[in-house]
């Protein structure tokens, strides 16, 4: 059973992550945390000139459809981090 469990927490990391990407092409997408907590680190050139709380939305933009619902996939993110690149500053 561990290993079903193992295989739904890589599933839902990877479902985070494909989320994000398809919203956030070209970035760099790190997801970690399990039963429905997760924190987020999210590296993209489409950040630069936007501030924190627009980064966020766009990442929350992304991964809204698995938070909703009376029992949803993600429950909490516990951690948000984004940036710009070091080359599109």
């Amino acid at each position: 059973m561990s290993s079903l469990l193992s295989s739904d927490h890589h599933s839902m990391i990877d479902t985070i992550k494909q989320a994000i990407l398809m919203h956030i092409p070209e970035a760099i997408v790190e997801v970690s945390g399990e039963e429905g907590h997760y924190s987020i680190f999210v590296i993209s050139p489409l950040f630069k000139d936007k501030s924190t709380l627009e980064r966020q939305r766009m990442v929350y933009q992304a991964i809204t459809p698995w938070m909703k619902g009376e029992s949803p996939l993600i429950h909490a993110i516990d951690s948000l981090q984004t940036q710009v690149p070091p080359s599109s500053t």
